[in-house]
């Protein structure tokens, strides 16, 4: 049975897009199947394009591209490492578009495809991490599950973080395309770009200082009495700007002027409490 069924799994892990489409149907024992001999490098360029949907809102003139989370974690759990794998997002589109069974709906959004021939927008250039594909899209829970993954976004600029993904004019719509009026349409127009790179940054910030000050040795231990004891760190400027090297997403302005994240001042201070201090235990000098 092996000599019978090897040429075939053979064909089928080195195939451009069968993972991508067992992905796409959330097709879990056929991922995990075609990954535990090795994914072909053919298949793992595609498999990021196979993540995507996109969904019509307001007749179709306006879209939301976004990831699917449930694609992610079932890549994850194949073994399959997020952090290689690169998006071209048009590629990305296309897949979204063609998973419609309506071939009314597919025919409707075929529009978005000729808008991104040369020159391509700069928010849709080749090679991107999922991180920045969750930051344009502006999902949280994506930026957040791929951050604590160790993905990292360190192409973003500060375009990428205002305005939709993609915006332009359409003659008609997509329910009436003999119309003679010229229509706005846009995909991610509402995106919270800005706060999921804010979410992520956040989450990335902090995750190299503790292990620079344990090599440096900048830390002493100061006991205010038998129950309480604090640490105290010094040269905190030169372990963060040392930390910053090593960033999964760029200190940008239009990130930094934003509040922190909902939830992590009070998380702060609860955890202050638990150590009995009124302040955090964790001091600079």
């Amino acid at each position: 049975a092996k000599d019978v069924c090897q040429p075939l799994y053979e064909e089928m892990r080195c195939h451009k897009q069968l993972l991508g489409r067992a992905l796409a149907g959330k097709q879990q024992s056929i991922v995990t199947l075609l990954s535990d001999a090795g994914i072909a490098a053919s298949a793992l360029r595609q498999v990021a394009h196979f993540m995507f949907g996109i969904k019509p809102l307001e007749s179709r003139k306006h879209c939301r591209l976004s990831l699917r989370m449930p694609c992610l974690e079932i890549a994850a759990a194949a073994g399959i490492d997020l952090r290689c794998l690169r998006v071209d997002p048009r590629c990305a589109l296309q897949q979204a578009i063609r998973q419609y069974r309506c071939e009314e709906i597919r025919r409707g959004m075929r529009f978005f495809m000729s808008m991104l021939d040369f020159p391509r927008p700069p928010k849709w250039r080749t090679t991107q991490t999922l991180l920045e594909m969750a930051i344009r899209c502006g999902q949280l829970d994506v930026t957040r599950y791929l951050a604590r993954a160790h993905c990292e976004a360190t192409s973003l600029t500060a375009d990428d973080l205002t305005g939709p993904m993609l915006q332009g004019l359409c003659l008609g719509t997509t329910i009436n395309q003999n119309s003679n009026h010229w229509n706005e349409v846009t995909i991610n127009r509402s995106a919270a770009c800005a706060e999921a790179a804010r979410l992520a940054y956040h989450l990335c910030r902090n995750r190299y200082q503790l292990l620079i000050v344990q090599m440096s040795g900048w830390w002493s231990r100061l006991e205010r009495n038998a129950h309480i004891h604090a640490v105290v760190v010094k040269w905190l400027g030169v372990v963060n700007h040392i930390a910053a090297f090593a960033l999964a997403v760029p200190p940008l302005p239009e990130i930094l002027q934003l509040p922190p994240p909902l939830g992590t001042r009070r998380a702060v201070k609860r955890a202050a409490r638990r150590a009995g201090l009124a302040r955090p235990a964790v001091g600079a000098r």
